[in-house]
């Protein structure tokens, strides 16, 4: 197995998959954030496209292999991505509150904001909150399936 320097095997493996899952949800999540914010809309059904990101970045960086592996890797990360992108939006909008309140701009890791999401779960995951993220583990689930011949 002679390789030329500077070459990278095709077939990534798991680590590109980690990496690819990793990637995928990270833009997912920032893009529905982003979606909610301008819009004013939280159309959950957008989280199918959290979990499709985090599945194409899987399988891509993956080795384009497939499989079920990275199907769980995708949707682990598709379910991170979901709850990254619901922090960012309701910390987004408790930062607001606290900005027209003390005059100051905390950061979506301030302290405050965090207690505030994670600490209300009941203020801001409902039922539908388990419909979207199943949209987002659908999303993962179907786009790295190995090919069929």
């Amino acid at each position: 197995m002679d390789m030329e320097e500077g070459t990278v095997p095709r077939d990534t493996g798991y680590v590109g998959a980690v990496v690819g899952g990793f990637v995928g949800a990270t833009v997912g999540a920032g893009a529905w954030a982003v979606f909610i914010l301008v819009f004013h809309i939280y159309w959950g059904a957008v989280a199918f496209l959290v979990g499709l990101a985090a599945g194409l970045g899987a399988y891509h960086l993956g080795g384009r292999k497939g499989g079920t592996a990275v199907q769980v890797i995708a949707c682990v990360f598709a379910l991170l991505g979901f709850l990254a992108g619901t922090y960012m939006v309701n910390g987004h909008l408790h930062a607001n509150w606290i900005e027209a309140r003390e005059k100051v701009r905390p950061g979506l890791l301030d302290p405050r904001v965090w207690r505030y999401v994670w600490g209300n779960p009941d203020h801001h995951f409902g039922i539908l909150d388990l419909v979207w993220a199943a949209f987002a583990l659908w999303g993962a689930w179907i786009t790295p399936k190995r090919p069929s011949i």
